[in-house]
């Protein structure tokens, strides 16, 4: 006869966790605690379920030991998500900005494009068009001289309006 076993999954504490692998001084443990923390984050943020994305993402911006790390940029894109769905606009826009000076610093294009898009569309809903726009001009620019660093040739046709 067969034993019906299920596996015990035991739902991880991060904050307790991070302590402990901090005091043993497991900077690797540590790491991948952050980087376990931020997926569950970016997973939540996906499911619409913002208060536990939140909290994970405040949480590994207080545990990280670099501010500027490509994990505190994702945390506070989170955040900027966040805070918009929850009709706070100004710290999300805070949000976002940190966000995208961490993304550019790293050359983490696929992030800081989402983020701009995103930004952009919060700023035309805002009516503030001509902002919205040029953030989509940086972005284009941005996105040519990261494609010719990487040895990619750009073909571009300037249309100039009379």
């Amino acid at each position: 006869m067969r034993s019906n076993k299920t596996a015990s999954v035991r739902k991880v504490n991060y904050s307790e966790a991070l302590v402990y692998a901090s005091k043993r001084g497991n900077t690797e443990l540590t790491m991948i605690l952050l980087e376990n923390l931020i997926l569950e984050a970016e997973v939540q943020l996906s499911l619409r379920e913002w208060g536990q994305a939140r909290n994970k993402a405040r949480l590994l911006l207080q545990r990280l030991p670099d501010p500027k790390h490509v994990y505190a940029g994702r945390a506070h894109r989170i955040l900027g998500f966040v805070d918009f769905q929850k009709h706070k606009p100004k710290r999300g826009l805070q949000h976002f900005e940190k966000a995208l000076v961490i993304f550019d610093q790293h050359d983490l294009f696929d992030l800081y494009r989402d983020v701009t898009l995103h930004l952009s569309h919060h700023l035309a809903e805002q009516g503030q068009y001509e902002e919205a726009f040029q953030r989509l001009i940086d972005l284009d620019d941005k996105l040519v001289k990261s494609l010719i660093r990487r040895g990619v040739v750009v073909f571009s046709k300037k249309f100039i309006a009379e």
